[in-house]
């Protein structure tokens, strides 16, 4: 019995210790599962943090690109609407030279009918007219001088038009 009793002594002695360090690796799998949570708490915060920086930075890179579309769009047009000016400075252009080429060319023939008028000395037309020996041939010099009459206020006007035209400042033009 003795031998019986030492042995139900050390199993006494023995079931304490056991236990305890039974509860000792339960406290520690219990700290580490803790930890493992709280890391898995921490990892899924700095995700949710970083998902929400990506969401801004998505959000500016979408602003961004349609900022750029836009100033595509506006450097086209502007291009588009430079080359139009270009084009239309170009007519008017060729248009002034033309009108400068016009009135100068009405000018020299006012200069010479002027001088030609002058030649010939003032007009005497009612001699010119009662002087005829025909009623036809009356007819006939009364007709070539309102012909000639109309040439001249013709021309007048003409270079008139045409200086005011050469004057003229070019229209601003808005595209």
């Amino acid at each position: 019995m003795t031998r019986l009793g030492s042995l139900l002594l050390l199993v006494a002695l023995a079931l304490p210790v056991a236990a305890r360090a039974q509860d000792s690796l339960e406290i520690s799998k219990q700290r580490e599962l803790e930890e493992t949570r709280r890391q898995a708490r921490e990892s899924r915060a700095m995700a949710q943090q970083l998902k929400g920086k990506e969401t801004q930075a998505l959000g500016q890179l979408h602003r961004t690109d349609r900022e750029l579309s836009l100033t595509r769009n506006r450097l086209r047009n502007l291009l588009r609407r430079r080359q139009n000016l270009g084009q239309q400075l170009e007519l008017t252009r060729t248009d002034l030279q033309m009108s400068i080429h016009s009135l100068t060319g009405a000018r020299e023939r006012l200069r010479h009918r002027l001088r030609s008028i002058y030649k010939v000395g003032p007009a005497r037309d009612l001699e010119v007219l009662l002087s005829q020996q025909s009623f036809a041939q009356l007819l006939a010099r009364w007709d070539f001088l309102l012909m000639v009459a109309e040439q001249d206020r013709q021309l007048m006007e003409e270079v008139r038009d045409r200086k005011v035209q050469v004057e003229r400042p070019p229209a601003r033009t808005s595209a």
